[in-house]
């Protein structure tokens, strides 16, 4: 990176991702395009110093953002993946059984996303030991442009727009669920930048269990997202496209009006109303 645009964003991931204590080594960050672009050069250089080998396994923590997925798939890497699920019924942390899979010698390398994308959850304290080593940009436009973010983050001392863009997606968050008849209980590792939209956990905190069971066997795979794109006027991305195993959708909370998200709930509730009047009908049957 050039040498005053590496400084000036050292400064601000220590700030963003160290709580402000100085790393007890010089950060040296290496800019990339993004994210996919920084993991395929790092499996690229894994595999040409013979670190990966072919037959290796990597694990790759679900759900993740779609490129994630496919990257190691080309069969010029010969490597086997290996899926560390992340359970949306623990607040979308990481079981230890799923992590004692990364025990297997033959796994060399763990990627993971944190927080998570969709959900958009941080590993809880006990897993939070990932390496800074990579961010975006390459270019010198996008280099410049990348100083001139830290430096009007760190120029706001007290934070205040970030405390106002965090009450903004969270105010977000809130209408999309009350929407749907749903409040959520706070929870500090959710970041808000997306949410995970998942008929099953919503069913049942509507309708009970039972219900879910039968709407599962019933409904259209897609239902949802062709619901919402014909109601509230947003293509959704499906959660299968990011590894997650449920029916689900993936909402962007920072992007859209709040007026949308609302539209959003709606179509969703609107869904989910209409199987429980054919369940009732089913079950007085």
């Amino acid at each position: 990176m050039l040498t005053l645009t590496e400084r000036i964003c050292g400064h601000w991931l220590t700030r963003e991702m160290c709580s402000g204590t100085p790393v007890s080594a010089s950060l040296e960050l290496f800019a990339t395009e993004g994210g996919t672009a920084a993991m395929t050069y790092i499996s690229n250089t894994l595999r040409d110093n013979k670190i990966l080998m072919p037959g290796d396994k990597i694990a790759v923590a679900r759900p993740i953002f779609t490129p994630y997925l496919e990257i190691h798939e080309p069969n010029d890497f010969q490597l086997e993946s290996v899926y560390i699920d992340a359970d949306p019924n623990a607040g979308w942390q990481i079981p230890e059984a799923e992590l004692d899979k990364l025990l297997d010698p033959k796994v060399k390398a763990f990627f993971l996303v944190n927080p998570s994308n969709p959900p958009s959850v941080q590993i809880d304290e006990a897993g939070r030991s990932v390496a800074l080593n990579h961010t975006a940009g390459l270019s010198t436009p996008q280099q410049v442009q990348m100083a001139l973010f830290s430096l009007f983050a760190m120029m706001d001392t007290a934070n205040n727009y970030k405390a106002a863009m965090m009450r903004l997606v969270a105010a977000r968050h809130d209408t999309l669920y009350r929407a749907m008849g749903l409040k959520l209980p706070a929870d500090s590792n959710r970041a808000d930048y997306y949410t995970e939209l998942e008929l099953e956990p919503i069913g049942e905190k509507l309708y009970g269990r039972d219900f879910v069971d039968w709407l599962l066997k019933k409904i259209v795979p897609g239902e949802m997202l062709l619901r919402i794109a014909d109601e509230a006027g947003i293509v959704p991305m499906p959660g299968g496209g990011f590894g997650d195993t449920h029916p689900a959708t993936r909402a962007s909370l920072a992007n859209l009006n709040e007026y949308d998200y609302a539209a959003i709930g709606t179509a969703i509730r609107r869904l989910l109303d209409g199987y429980y009047a054919k369940y009732q009908q089913q079950k007085g049957s």
